[in-house]
C-alpha cells in the first residue's frame, strides 16, 4: 500500500482545496509561520493561551510584561521556550500554567517586583504549575518590592510538577 502521510513537497490542487501551508497548520492545530515556527496560538480551538497570541516575544530582552499580563487573564497558558521578561504576574483566572521544561523561562525584569508569578485574591479552587522555570533575577540589585519567585496564597489546591524557582532576591516559593 502506497505511503498516504501528506509530504511536504506535495501540492494540493483543484478549486475548493486548501493551499498546502493552510492543510498542514489544520492537521497540527497551531499557525505557523513560512519557516516552521508556530506563530501565536489564537483560535477557540487551542488548548492553551500562548503569550505571543498577545505580544509577548520572548528574547530574554524586551519586556513582555503587558502581553504576559493580558495572557495571564486566561485559565489554561502554556509559556513555550524562550525567556519572558515580566514580575508581577497574577495568577488570579489561572487554573493551570504549564511550561516546556528549563527552556521556558519567566524572569522578573524590574526591581519594584513583589513576585515574578503569584496570588493573594479570593479562594479559588484548583492551580496546575507544571515544568516551568522562574527567574527572580536578582542580579538586576536591590529590590525595592519583595522579589519573590512564586507567591502563591489562597488556592484549595495546588499541584506543582517540575518547577524551578531560581534567583529570588526574597523567598523561591
Amino acid at each position: 500500500m502506497a505511503d498516504q502521510r501528506i509530504q511536504y513537497n506535495e501540492q494540493l490542487v483543484g478549486a475548493g482545496h486548501p493551499a498546502k501551508a493552510d492543510t498542514i497548520n489544520r492537521l497540527a492545530l497551531v499557525e505557523h509561520n513560512t519557516d516552521g515556527t508556530h506563530k501565536a496560538l489564537t483560535k477557540v480551538t487551542d488548548p492553551y493561551r500562548d503569550p505571543r497570541a498577545d505580544g509577548a516575544v520572548g528574547d530574554g530582552v524586551t519586556s513582555d510584561k503587558t502581553a504576559l499580563d493580558t495572557t495571564f487573564t486566561h485559565s489554561v497558558i502554556q509559556i513555550p521556550e524562550g525567556t519572558w521578561m515580566g514580575y508581577d504576574l497574577s495568577l488570579s483566572a489561572i487554573n493551570k500554567i504549564s511550561g516546556l521544561g528549563q527552556g521556558s523561562i519567566i524572569k522578573a525584569n524590574n526591581l519594584a517586583a513583589n513576585y515574578v508569578i503569584g496570588y493573594s485574591g479570593a479562594t479559588k479552587n484548583k492551580l496546575v504549575i507544571h515544568d516551568l522555570v522562574v527567574d527572580g533575577n536578582k542580579s538586576l540589585g536591590v529590590f525595592t518590592g519583595a522579589g519573590h519567585g512564586v507567591d502563591i496564597r489562597n488556592f484549595d489546591e495546588v499541584y506543582i510538577d517540575r518547577l524551578e524557582v531560581i534567583n529570588a532576591a526574597g523567598h523561591g516559593v
